[in-house]
């Protein structure tokens, strides 16, 4: 069996494609190509990433899964050959995270010899982390962007450094890599082929919607949204030495959605700091 496995990593346009994918899922299993659902309310795969790394599902929202990640990633091929499929596809960014001893934990636990290939989106690593710093804004982060820039940059430069060793010294997997682009055309149609091949692509994007591609916070928007999580979220900070979120971050991502909300509200409104400062009780 064929095992493509989307890796993201963050800031790359992974929402909307993984978003695409499971919107034409039906099509994709018609092709021999099992993109498999999952039992939270999302359309990636966090939750075998997640078991290789060791963290707690149940801030998925996911209490009863006692399996292992061999089990789940056996599981789901074990899906894609009773609906005969030839090839199971994958997308989290947080395989992006994974290292030497993820993957080996991961090829050990299918039976057969798999045909593996690794596909990941290749965007500067300043872009990336200036990205996932309006991103981490809006979900109310205090630190200034000079506080954290480094151990953003350094973070995706790491998987990049790594992603080039895989493709050069590795040979159970084959490596490809497809340039970031805000064409949200031209970059489904190359993403899309490098995952389930150009003839799958051409079809699908010519039967289904393209998803647009979230747009770069303005950096104006910078000073005014840290000034609120100043006043919200004080404590919400990134280790600028490790760049670990705090205790509990993952578990607070559902309470923020409402905060956003009344972010995009105030500076959509242009209200004062004044006003600000009485919301944040």
């Amino acid at each position: 069996m064929k095992i493509v496995i989307h890796v993201g990593p963050h800031r790359t346009a992974t929402t909307s494609i993984q978003s695409f994918l499971a919107s034409s899922r039906s099509e994709l299993s018609e092709a021999g190509i099992w993109y498999p659902a999952c039992r939270i309310a999302c359309d990636a795969h966090h939750v075998l990433a997640w078991k290789v790394l060791g963290r707690d599902l149940s801030t998925l929202g996911i209490h009863d899964d006692s399996r292992d990640a061999g089990r789940v990633l056996r599981d789901w091929k074990d899906e894609a050959q009773d609906f005969g499929c030839h090839t199971l596809l994958l997308s989290s960014e947080d395989f992006a995270v994974l290292r030497d001893f993820g993957w080996r934990s991961l090829r050990s636990s299918v039976d057969e010899i798999a045909n593996w290939k690794i596909v990941a989106v290749r965007r500067s690593p300043a872009l990336i982390a200036e990205s996932a710093y309006s991103h981490m804004l809006l979900n109310g982060l205090a630190q200034e962007w000079g506080e954290v820039a480094d151990v953003l940059v350094r973070g995706s430069q790491d998987f990049y450094d790594y992603l080039g060793t895989l493709a050069i010294g590795r040979s159970w997997c084959k490596v490809e890599e497809v340039e970031y682009c805000d064409d949200a055309d031209w970059f489904m149609q190359e993403i899309v082929s490098a995952l389930v091949g150009k003839k799958m692509a051409k079809r699908l994007n010519s039967s289904n919607e393209v998803p647009h591609l979230n747009t770069r916070l303005d950096k104006s928007m910078w000073a005014p949204l840290l000034e609120f999580n100043r006043l919200n979220t004080p404590d919400f900070v990134l280790d600028p030495k490790t760049g670990s979120f705090p205790e509990g971050y993952y578990a607070q991502l559902p309470n923020e959605l409402p905060k956003i909300a009344w972010v995009a509200a105030l500076l959509r409104d242009g209200l004062t700091l004044e006003r600000r400062q009485s919301l944040a009780s």
